[in-house]
């Protein structure tokens, strides 16, 4: 990612330069990376997001959560004049498993006054490099393999998308090299808006499974806005004149969930899903204190 800094005063201001956001649910053992860039990142693998003949990185550093406080990550961008809205989330369908699965919603619109071609790609690799979450062990003995709109690697099932209209399988040495790239054509006239829908396994599963993980995207997402708002509404639901206050105290409320694990019966209060896997007493006790209220 670019290392100057751009702020823009058509949208929220981010004091990081590097900013982070995490998609998940509550009690997994582990969740989903919005990495600066804009991408989606798993811990095992890599989705990136590229535009044109050129295959120029898509990146942005400004996201925001849906209704200011979901986990449910935004953000938009303009590129040829084509926009870009991608909204990231996660949902958890299989309890038992703990086996949380990340969607990726993208509109592209053309906003020019006349018809325009260009492609839209997808790079599948092992990690970028640079405030990346926990890994795997890299090996560039890894297989990848894409299939009808499915991305296997070594067997296992790691990501389900639309068909693509272009395919290209590349040589992997290091963990930053991408394996695959899929590219989608984007023929629009002016105004008009095409949706592509992308998936993303936290751990691959075995083939046989792909039924399981099939889901729709638009009942995950209503399913995940239920749940978190249903479950905010059984502590106090406080209202302020001040939006962003509501929607802070809101979002933290959020994110001690997802970073809470549950093993058997007992749970792991943690800062988040990625550091400070050791539990402290103090800050453990300030966290619980405000799930609590």
């Amino acid at each position: 990612m670019k290392s100057e800094r751009e702020d823009s005063l058509d949208e929220p201001f981010d004091y990081f330069s590097f900013p982070t956001a995490v998609v998940g649910m509550k009690d997994c053992h582990s969740a989903f990376e919005i990495t600066p860039e804009g991408y989606l990142f798993s811990g095992q693998a890599e989705m990136v997001f590229l535009w044109g003949k050129g295959k120029e990185p898509l990146e942005k550093r400004v996201k925001t959560l849906y209704k200011g406080w979901l986990p449910i990550v935004q953000y938009s961008l303009l590129k040829d004049n084509f926009s870009s809205s991608f909204e990231f989330f996660a949902d958890n369908p299989f309890l038992e498993e703990d086996n949380p699965v990340a969607f990726v919603d993208l509109r592209v619109k053309n906003q020019g006054e006349k018809g325009k071609s260009d492609i839209f790609w997808v790079g599948i690799r092992f990690s970028g490099v640079g405030h990346r979450i926990p890994k795997i062990n890299f090996s560039p003995d890894f297989q990848y393999e894409y299939k009808d709109g499915l991305v296997f690697r070594d067997g296992r099932l790691l990501c389900i998308l639309p068909p693509a209209d272009i395919v290209e399988k590349r040589e992997v040495k290091g963990e930053s090299d991408f394996a695959l790239l899929l590219g989608y054509i984007i023929n629009l006239p002016p105004e008009k808006e095409r949706r592509l829908d992308f998936e993303m396994l936290l751990y691959p599963a075995p083939p046989e499974r792909l039924d399981d993980f099939k889901l729709d995207l638009d009942k995950a997402r209503e399913r995940v806005v239920t749940f978190w708002e249903n479950l905010l509404r059984k502590g106090a639901w406080l209202e302020v004149p001040e939006k962003k206050v509501v929607d802070t105290y809101r979002a933290n409320l959020v994110y001690l969930f997802i970073a809470r694990e549950k093993n058997g019966d007992e749970y792991i209060q943690k800062v988040n899903k990625f550091q400070y896997d050791a539990f402290w007493l103090r800050d453990g006790a300030f966290e619980v204190r405000a799930l609590d209220a």
